[in-house]
């Protein structure tokens, strides 16, 4: 007698059914409302429109971005996956549920605030809103913390890592509250410098180590030699070390031209070598596949990045303004490492887990090429800055309508699959 198959109608209550239905599903919607909104800010300032804010916009946006959608999509993959790698039982999402709700609370207060018209209210919401969302991400950790003690696996390198990471977040965010309590922007924006890199960036770059064979099918051999442990740690310490960098020269702690100039070398130097490196790899077998197309792809943007902050840290030398230069560094970094490396590995994760065949299809493929327009995008805004601030306007304006197209397009598509059954009908 066959089993029935489960009723295809979309349900909140699934929502419930796994941990990376809840926390992506909540991740999803906040990324799509980050990113609309900033692309209404974009529309306004090109449009001569006036939008009150309670904190400058770039500070405003740059904090929703490194502390909101990011740590909740950590949070759907560590409690997927981290089980199963750490040989120990697995979290419902019943027990995720009051952390993620607090940072999607809180985050959604911190987004409120920038439009609330008096000054005292302004900063008590966002401050409110910061608190809630730290006090959800550090209930995540305590309970990512116990199964990482509890595990008795062998190979316990990269969720260490991320461990690590995960507290650097908290005191990221602790930061960042501190600062929006004492009305100070500069500590806010070395936070947010410090947790790009020590906090975001640390994730990443343990998450995509270890997940370089399982994007990589049957070339995986081939790959992993390419991606031995060591190269792990060196990519920690480049993160550690541009974190750090960057946060003592945003708190104006060490401006010397001679910091300039060392900070530069090793930017260029690392980021030569990780286009190098991209382009070894893209040789290999697995990168015929669109899904490990889309993670070397990041390593790309990554390498640009430091290329492009190397080059604006030496021609500030010659007292240059290089701060659009820079911005289009943070971008490469942000929108197309960060952005691509989690488009490829949330996809992965969420058609597996719906019962999907884990691949790129063409609409997957074709909302990440939109992605990658709105990297270049933004990029080429911050190059033409310094000879047409107007026409530099309007493509920062235009990446970020692109970027949210993107999001909400393959933020839908997800979310579909969320509240649905897995199409093999089994559980998760």
């Amino acid at each position: 007698m066959r089993a029935e198959l489960p009723i295809r109608q979309w349900r909140p209550g699934r929502l419930l059914g796994a941990p990376h239905r809840l926390s992506f599903a909540g991740a999803a919607a906040l990324l799509t409302m980050a990113s609309l909104w900033w692309a209404t800010v974009n529309i306004a300032s090109n449009l001569g429109l006036a939008m009150p804010m309670s904190l400058p916009p770039a500070v405003a946006h740059g904090a929703l971005m490194t502390f909101g959608f990011m740590p909740m999509f950590f949070v759907g993959f560590l409690f997927t996956a981290g089980p199963k790698w750490l040989h120990t039982p697995p979290v419902t999402a019943r027990a995720l549920a009051a952390p993620v709700a607090a940072q999607l609370v809180g985050w959604l207060l911190y987004m409120v605030s920038f439009h609330v018209g008096e000054a005292g209210a302004a900063r008590a919401l966002c401050v409110s809103g910061v608190a809630i969302a730290l006090s959800g991400w550090s209930g995540v950790v305590l309970q990512f913390v116990r199964m990482l003690r509890r595990s008795r696996a062998d190979d316990k390198v990269h969720l260490r890592l991320v461990a690590l990471a995960a507290t650097f977040g908290i005191v990221g965010l602790g930061l960042v509250a501190f600062g929006l309590l004492g009305g100070s922007v500069r500590l806010v924006r070395g936070a947010i410098h410090l947790s790009l890199w020590w906090f975001i960036g640390l994730t990443f770059a343990a998450m995509a180590h270890r997940m370089v064979p399982f994007f990589s099918g049957a070339a995986a051999a081939a790959l992993q030699a390419r991606w031995p442990t060591w190269m792990l740690w060196c990519l920690a310490l480049l993160f550690l070390f541009e974190g750090g960098a960057s946060f003592i020269e945003v708190l104006g702690w060490s401006d010397s031209p001679a910091w300039r100039f060392a900070h530069a070398s090793v930017e260029l130097a690392s980021g030569v070598g990780l286009l190098v490196l991209a382009r070894r790899s893209a040789a290999a077998a697995a990168l015929r596949l669109r899904m490990p197309g889309m993670l070397f792809a990041g390593f790309v943007w990554l390498g640009a990045s430091f290329v492009l902050a190397g080059a604006a840290r030496l021609a500030s030398q010659s007292l240059l303004d290089t701060r659009d230069l820079q911005l289009a560094a943070t971008h490469a970094y942000t929108m197309g490492f960060l952005g691509s490396t989690l488009f490829a590995m949330v996809t992965r994760v969420a058609s597996g887990q719906s019962g999907r065949t884990v691949a790129a299809d063409g609409t997957t493929w074709r909302l990440f090429w939109l992605l990658q327009s709105a990297v270049g995008v933004r990029i080429g805004g911050g190059l033409v800055a310094p000879v047409s601030p107007r026409t530099a306007a309007v493509l920062i304006a235009g990446s970020a309508i692109l970027w949210a197209v993107a999001c909400l397009a393959w933020s839908a598509r997800c979310m579909a699959w969320y509240g649905l059954p897995r199409i093999d009908g089994r559980e998760g």
